[in-house]
């Protein structure tokens, strides 16, 4: 049986001053605009289900839910794909948190601080190590990895996935580039994973080894079509030319507009 518990406990959804699970809110602040017709019909069919004794077909109070994917798919008449980047989105849109098999929908309400039990400063190292071990455990993972993965393995194009197409990710932060190409090439064995960045920190994932290349070393990789998968710096974009990836992702999007349309390709492009 599956053990009930809150994933997001400072996120417990309450009945809206209007009185309706449905808060008005979706609206006003066009949180729907941002969810596909998939996602919407999932949100609400998260919102009326449920299972809080175990059971399948009613919300409990907390907004706590889990179905099958089968069962899910049958009654929105969605297939699995469809299915997968409608969780997708409303994980994005910050609407739904998921543990496979637990939904939890959320409240619109976001905290702003983080208090600490009794203001102490020697508690913050202990607080510290509970976030970083709540952040290491196992089923805990990134959204907009998650969504990057579905862009790269089961989105498709003219038939192909974008991988097949190749991609280009960026990002303004070499941290990202770092994390998000280690987990790439994690998730996807046997694929070379470059990463694209300033002098002395390019070089390419490939068999669960990293190594230090140049990157006229990997845009000639690139050319030859030995690499189809680019993590790159939006700073080090400048002037690149690689035409030979078809696709682009940009994983957080510029404060200045002109510098995502710098970076931009001929191809298909998704921003977080």
């Amino acid at each position: 049986m599956v053990t009930k518990r809150l994933l997001r406990p400072e996120r417990l959804r309450a009945v809206p001053s209007q009185f309706s699970w449905l808060d008005h809110r979706l609206v006003r602040e066009r949180h729907l605009d941002r969810c596909s017709t998939e996602a919407l019909a999932l949100y609400l069919f998260l919102v009326t289900v449920a299972d809080a004794q175990g059971l399948s077909y009613y919300a409990d109070a907390q907004g706590l839910s889990y179905y099958a994917d089968a069962s899910v798919c049958a009654r929105l008449g969605v297939s699995g794909e469809q299915l997968d980047a409608a969780r997708q989105g409303l994980i994005g849109a910050d609407l739904i948190a998921v543990e496979p098999p637990l939904y939890q929908v959320l409240s619109l309400d976001r905290p702003t601080t983080v208090q600490r039990p009794s203001g102490r400063r020697d508690e913050a190292p202990i607080r510290l190590a509970d976030l970083l071990r709540e952040l290491s455990r196992p089923e805990a993972r990134d959204p907009k990895t998650a969504a990057v993965r579905y862009f790269l393995t089961q989105h498709r194009s003219e038939g192909q996935t974008w991988l097949d197409h190749g991609c280009i990710i960026f990002s303004q932060y070499y941290d990202t580039v770092r994390a998000l190409a280690a987990a790439l090439a994690a998730a996807l064995p046997g694929e070379a994973v470059a990463i694209y960045a300033g002098a002395g920190r390019s070089g390419v994932h490939r068999d669960g080894d990293f190594a230090s290349v140049e990157r006229e070393e990997i845009k000639a990789a690139v050319r030859r079509h030995e690499i189809r998968l680019l993590v790159a710096t939006d700073a080090a974009c400048e002037g690149l030319n690689l035409q030979t990836l078809g696709t682009m992702i940009n994983v957080d999007l510029p404060w200045n507009p002109s510098r995502a349309d710098s970076c931009a390709l001929d191809g298909d492009s998704w921003n977080t």
